[in-house]
């Protein structure tokens, strides 16, 4: 699925490529002769990064090396006769998978770009990304040939992009099932222990009967492929992938085939912990509670435990400390407490609720037991004893869309007297801009680390606040940086495109034609770009 881009920018680079493909036809040139060509007539500054580059045009077919020269591919004749955006959409969709993809996601609606890498990742296999970088390379082409327009973070389909789509093949239903499988976690499928035949087939084919098509079968869609409905054959492939997931509800349950599916309950919603217990079985008094009917632990905590000698605590990196079971003498390793130590090497999932008034306990999330250690606490008949003190993480952070509101800013910052005059800087602006980036710089994706998963990065103007450029302290002027890129930009060793905020970086050639992430809800002003790569990069 790799992309890359070309030089030009969204708006420039269709110029150069059939500048380019016109030079080759005529010429013929060696490697080095087109090299000398890009550097020559595009914003290209280093022969390793237009390389990197014209390996991706060689892979749509634009142009091809034989015998030591350059020629144009077929899809690159084709291109170069008739310069149409459907002509090149064509060579793209052929050389890489993905494109068709979006277009049909943004069909249903508008998406950021990391709802486009999700998209992406969800739907193929080999797409690992963890960053929106390769759904921007994606997106920015789609842009250029005006399938895709964008503005203020969010991207819409053309008219030009809808017509470009047709009809749905039975192929893309197989692919829309893979992704609706993955991200839903088969969530269409009872909990509990299911074989396939009976129960997951028919979950599935009940909850996405458009998207299983018996007459499309396993041989039409591969060579070699069995006479089964391939909807079937993708069922399969999802279970396996989602069973190699530690995160994942699918779990392989026997020899013989059946699968292991694990409930899963809302962060912040409420249940009736009587039913709980009726659905899935467990201890209805007891703070730790095994289930019989899935591998699940359920754990219990809330402000009365403190009566029978509990003392439960959330820290501020989220670890949640928790007091074993036994209200008398000291807590031994059996029981409840073994089943919390042993929930990984048990292949059992850690749920923790809190308990609330009226029977009701709150989901607060699922953990995974990282230690455990003694604590002198007092027992229920207010004696000293040996407790147990869980060290539990959790899985994940809640995945919310980070929706921040940031503050206006100051155009015009105070100067607060300390020896010298400085600008006053915003720490509020500051601190929002970290949380929102999640301390990742947004130029290379890097997350430093200070400390024990604490992020640290700076935020930078790029405009600089002091005299005497005297810029603004806003959103719109402020950046996320690892320390080496807060450096370069403070060096002036990088540009930022204005428009298209792909990056020329005065030495490191991978940055070179990457683009700068951004985040809903924060905007990088052009004129601020354009202010830095005038002024500050000449200073």
């Amino acid at each position: 699925m790799t992309t890359d881009r070309f030089y030009g920018g969204v708006h420039g680079r269709l110029e150069n490529l059939r500048e380019m493909l016109s030079f080759v036809a005529e010429t013929n040139p060696g490697k080095n002769d087109l090299v000398s060509w890009v550097i020559a007539n595009t914003s290209a500054g280093s022969e390793d990064a237009v390389k990197k580059h014209l390996g991706f045009i060689e892979g749509i077919d634009q142009i091809r090396r034989e015998g030591g020269v350059y020629r144009l591919g077929d899809h690159g004749q084709e291109y170069h006769q008739n310069p149409e955006a459907a002509v090149l959409y064509d060579a793209l969709t052929s050389g890489v998978k993905g494109f068709r993809t979006l277009l049909r996601g943004l069909d249903d609606g508008p998406m950021t770009d990391e709802d486009i890498m999700d998209l992406l990742v969800a739907t193929y296999d080999e797409c690992e990304m963890t960053t929106p970088g390769p759904a921007l390379r994606h997106r920015e082409w789609l842009q250029a040939i005006g399938y895709v327009h964008r503005k203020d973070g969010v991207n819409r389909i053309t008219d030009e992009g809808r017509s470009a789509l047709g009809s749905v093949s039975d192929q893309e239903r197989i692919e829309d099932l893979q992704r609706e499988l993955r991200q839903s976690d088969m969530r269409c499928v009872p909990h509990g222990p299911q074989r396939l035949t009976e129960s997951v087939y028919p979950a599935v084919q009940s909850a996405y009967p458009t998207l299983c098509d018996d007459d499309y079968r396993c041989e039409d869609a591969h060579e070699g492929g069995k006479d089964q409905a391939e909807w079937k054959h993708a069922i399969r492939n999802v279970l396996n992938q989602l069973a190699d997931d530690n995160q994942s509800r699918v779990q392989r349950h026997d020899e013989h085939g059946a699968w292991m599916f694990t409930p899963r309950f809302k962060p912040g919603k409420r249940y009736r912990r009587a039913e709980l217990h009726d659905k899935y079985d467990g201890q209805e008094q007891s703070g730790i509670s095994p289930s019989r009917k899935v591998p699940v632990v359920f754990i219990f905590t809330g402000d009365t435990g403190e009566l029978y000698g509990y003392e439960d605590e959330f820290e501020n990196d989220g670890t949640f400390l928790y007091t074993g079971e036994g209200q008398v003498g000291d807590q031994t390793m059996d029981r409840g407490n073994k089943a919390v130590k042993q929930h990984q090497q048990d292949s059992r999932e850690l749920h923790v609720f809190e308990k609330d008034t009226g029977g009701l306990v709150t989901y607060l999330g699922q953990y995974v037991y990282v230690d455990d250690y003694p604590e002198t606490l007092p027992d229920k008949n207010e004696e000293d004893r040996e407790a147990i003190k869980f060290e539990l993480r959790p899985v994940e952070e809640i995945e919310v869309e980070t929706e921040v509101d940031l503050p206006e800013g100051n155009q015009n910052p105070k100067r607060k007297k300390t020896t010298s005059t400085s600008p006053e800087r915003n720490d509020e602006l500051v601190r929002d801009l970290k949380r929102l980036y999640d301390d990742t710089c947004q130029l290379c994706g890097d997350r430093r680390l200070q400390g024990d998963d604490i992020g640290y990065s700076y935020v930078h103007h790029i405009k600089p606040l002091g005299k005497p450029h005297s810029g603004p302290d806003v959103p719109g002027n402020v950046i996320v940086l690892c320390p080496n890129h807060h450096d370069d930009f403070d060096n002036g060793m990088l540009t930022v495109n204005p428009e298209s905020l792909e990056i020329l970086h005065e030495y490191e050639d991978d940055l070179t034609g990457e683009s700068v992430t951004e985040k809903r809800g924060h905007d990088l002003e052009p004129e601020y770009l354009a202010y830095h790569n005038q002024t500050i990069v000449n200073e």
